[in-house]
């Protein structure tokens, strides 16, 4: 990759693509190591077919069973939004301060 800047650390390919990824890299491990600790307080979950009651209406939710794992890929589903939406964001911000 350095033949796109020749060899110079300050260069366009190493401002732009480098070193966000580098940045990235290393923000991934810290925010792993972060919620590691509080992850594996959380409570184990007993029985994920046990039925809990649906929190949609009734009338335009077209199944009849909603369970514990429904519940949990609802969250994840949520989850992996909000993160996509806050990247999104946080993206946008640092291309408009460089």
């Amino acid at each position: 990759m350095n033949r796109f800047d020749r060899n110079d650390p300050k260069g366009l390919f190493h401002r732009f693509v480098v070193y966000p990824l580098a940045r990235a890299a290393n923000e991934q491990a810290s925010l792993e190591r972060e919620i590691s600790v509080p992850y594996r307080e959380l409570p184990k979950v007993d029985n994920l077919k046990k039925l809990v009651t649906s929190p949609f209406d009734q009338r335009l939710w077209k199944y009849s069973t909603f369970t514990r794992e429904n519940v949990l890929g609802l969250l994840q589903t949520q989850a992996i939004a909000a993160i996509g939406k806050s990247l999104l964001v946080d993206g946008a911000r640092t291309l408009r301060s460089l």
